[in-house]
Formats: C-alpha cells, sequence, structure tokens
C-alpha cells in the first residue's frame, strides 16, 4: 500500500472490538497503512446474557496477524511495536496452565449480575464505590461477572485451590496468549473499568476483592498504557515484535484526540461515548464517571467519560435511507449535547471519530446543537490511531533521551 512505501517506522495494531477484530500496520505520520478485519459471533443464552468465544477472539487475531506478517514481509523490520485495544469489561477466566478459558467471554453488555449488584449495593454505599474506582455498582463492568464465573463454574474454585484461575480483560487473554502464556498483564485504562481497581492509588483495591469475593491472585499486573508487556511467541509468529502498549478502545481515542487536559472527543459507534481529558485532577460527577486515561506514567491522568445508548442499533437499520438517517442522527445529537453540558467547559472544540461519524450531516448537526465546532479525526479508527500514537510518540522521546 502506499503509505508503507515511506521511510520511518511502523506500528502493528490489533484492535479487538465487540463485533470484529482488526489489525491495521501504521506509519510514523499516524496514516493506516494497512487494514483488515474479521467479525465476531456473540450469543444470547438467556435473556440479558450476552457471550462471546475467547477462542474466537484470540483465533481472530492470530489469523489476521500471520496474514499481515505474511503479506508484508518486505516491511517487517520497520515494525517497532505492536499495540492492542479493545472492548472494555468483558471478561475471560481461564487456566493458567492450559491457556483454555473455562467458561464463554462475559461481553460488557451482559446484565446477569443485575440482583447481585442490587444486593451489594446494600453493603457499601454508591459513593464510597464513586471515590474509589470512578464508576458506579453496575452489571457493565467487570467485577460481578467475575464473581458469578467463580460461584457458578464448578473448575473455578478448584483452579483457585490450585492457584490457575486467570481473569482479565481482553487485552490482557491476548497479551497472554500472544506470549505463549508468559505474561498475564493488563493496563490502567483497562483495569480502571472493572470495579476492582482503586484509581487514585492505582492498584487493585482489597477492600472492593473482599466484597465480590474475588482472591487477588488471579488478577493480571496492571502497568501504564505505554509499557513493555512481553514479545509476540515466535513459535507462533515467527519474530518476536515487542507488546509496547495497551488501552481501553475509548481511553486509545481520547489518546489520538489529544494527550492534554481539555481535550474532548466523541466516538459514534454502537453508543456515543463521550472523553474528556481533565489531567491529573480527580472528578466525580453523578450524571459521568472517572476513568484512567492512557499515559506513560506510573501517576493517576484522568478522564471525564459519558455514552449516550443505542447510536448504532438506531442507524444501521436505516442506512441509506437520507430522510430517516437524518432525524435518527438529529435525536443522537440532542442527547449527546444533553450529556456534554455536564463535562467541565474550557474545550473550544471537540475531536469526533467512529463509524457514524463520515456522515457530513451528523458533523454539523452536532455542531449546531452543541454551539462548539465538530473536528474529525485524522481516520474515523480513532481507537487503532491512540495506540499507535503512544507507541511512536513515547518511542520518539526515549530515542531522544538516549541520544542526549
Amino acid at each position: 500500500m502506499k503509505n508503507l512505501k515511506t521511510t520511518g517506522p511502523l506500528v502493528l495494531v490489533i484492535d479487538a472490538g465487540t463485533t470484529n477484530v482488526k489489525v491495521f500496520l501504521i506509519n510514523g505520520e499516524l496514516d493506516i497503512a494497512y487494514r483488515k478485519t474479521v467479525a465476531l459471533g456473540k450469543w444470547f443464552p438467556k435473556r440479558g446474557w450476552v457471550e462471546q468465544n475467547p477462542e474466537e477472539i484470540f483465533g481472530s487475531v492470530e489469523r489476521l496477524l500471520r496474514e499481515a506478517i505474511a503479506e508484508n514481509k518486505a516491511f517487517l523490520e520497520r515494525i517497532v511495536g505492536l499495540g492492542i485495544t479493545n472492548q472494555r469489561e468483558t471478561t475471560v477466566c481461564w487456566d493458567r496452565g492450559t491457556g483454555r478459558p473455562i467458561y464463554p467471554a462475559i461481553v460488557w453488555e451482559d446484565e446477569r449480575t443485575l440482583r447481585q449488584c442490587a444486593a451489594l449495593s446494600r453493603r457499601i454505599s454508591n459513593r464510597k464505590i464513586r471515590m474509589k474506582t470512578g464508576l458506579t455498582l453496575a452489571p457493565y463492568f467487570s467485577a460481578s461477572k467475575i464473581s458469578w464465573i467463580i460461584q457458578n463454574v464448578p473448575r473455578a474454585k478448584t483452579l483457585i485451590s490450585a492457584n490457575r484461575l486467570a481473569f482479565g480483560t481482553v487485552d490482557s487473554w491476548l497479551t497472554f496468549r500472544l506470549t505463549g502464556g508468559k505474561n498475564h498483564l493488563t493496563d490502567f485504562t483497562n483495569a480502571s473499568r472493572t470495579l476492582l481497581f482503586n484509581i487514585r492509588s492505582l492498584r487493585w483495591d482489597r477492600e472492593l476483592l473482599a466484597l465480590f469475593e474475588i482472591p487477588p491472585a488471579v488478577l493480571p499486573e496492571a502497568r501504564p498504557s505505554f509499557s513493555f508487556f512481553g514479545r509476540l511467541d515466535e513459535d507462533i509468529f515467527g519474530l518476536g515484535i515487542p507488546i509496547m502498549a495497551l488501552a481501553g478502545d475509548q481511553q486509545a481515542s481520547l489518546y489520538a484526540a489529544g494527550a492534554r487536559p481539555g481535550v474532548t472527543k466523541i466516538t459514534y459507534g454502537t453508543g456515543a461515548f463521550i472523553l474528556q481529558n481533565v489531567g491529573a485532577r480527580f472528578f466525580s460527577d453523578n450524571h459521568l464517571f472517572t476513568t484512567v486515561a492512557a499515559g506513560t506514567k506510573r501517576v493517576p491522568l484522568y478522564a471525564l467519560e459519558g455514552k449516550v445508548a443505542g447510536c448504532g442499533s438506531l442507524v444501521a437499520p436505516i442506512l441509506g435511507r437520507d430522510r430517516e438517517m437524518k432525524r435518527a442522527i438529529a435525536k443522537i445529537a440532542l442527547k449527546v449535547n444533553r450529556l456534554l453540558r455536564h463535562f467541565p467547559k474550557g474545550y473550544d472544540k471537540i475531536i469526533v471519530d467512529g463509524g457514524i461519524s463520515q456522515a457530513n450531516f451528523m458533523i454539523s448537526e452536532q455542531g449546531r446543537v452543541s454551539k462548539t465546532p465538530i473536528q474529525r479525526q485524522r481516520h474515523f479508527e480513532g481507537t487503532a490511531l491512540g495506540v499507535a500514537k503512544l507507541i511512536i510518540e513515547n518511542m520518539r522521546v526515549k530515542s531522544g533521551s538516549a541520544r542526549r
């Protein structure tokens, strides 16, 4: 592809979303030089339950990586690192000894633990949860999903006794398998979506682990988003590219928009996700979540996050029907603007990405309703650009420091 013919570094990026897996090569100017996609399935065994096959997720990633390596042999020596961005909160539990999952992945949308969360809310205040995690006690996050697996999957307790049960969000599951089972790691952004991670101390919270009856030994080690997370297993892939960045999809997209306080972005996808970088200031608002922003250091950097549900499902059935599309987009823009009112002011524009951001009417309508200039991300694949940017910018900084 044309962007591969230039000189300079390349980054290999895995984007493991809910509906598909993508693999990219992105150059030093953050141009997408190579892209391939595989769709993922999900199923609904009971009302409110949503599951995926962890082996399908890894198998799709493995296949796309093999193809990317095979189809770009002339450029492999220019690849400086690999980054992973992923659907957040989705929960995988596996046997460390075999590397095999013990139950399907419980997807972020799953609501099977509603009653459990309601019962736990009588034992701990929502304010205390918010001050520790920035979140609310809800089935959306990973903690109650892990607890459900431990209580309902017979093998789980047997593996805990043998110190062989491992939990991870999708980034952690993929890192474990891509490194041949050598590394059980995650990053701060993904850890911050589990409801078990204290986002002030950047440590797993023992009080919350006790509340959900989850042993600390099942958890991955959490590191800054730009860190060394291991190498691709050469026995599987034929080369040991270093894994240099992990980031949850929305935090990766925010990093692509800009890594300074005040930067505000909207991703129009399955839902509309609004994030604003608020720097080192911890902020709690009943209408918004506080989460960890992607970064390079072991000090907290925060983002505020809000979500408007159902954007994708609202638009998908009416693609190509302009009048209906415009009505649907106008509804989305109004809902987004209501949520934007809860964010601190101070931004002079809003960066947007995601599939629906490609519609010109979405840009004009959001700008009109919000009375704020709207700027598209340089590519609608903002999540992939974010992890590539993490690697390229910070490897340049390290290289410059070494020369000095």
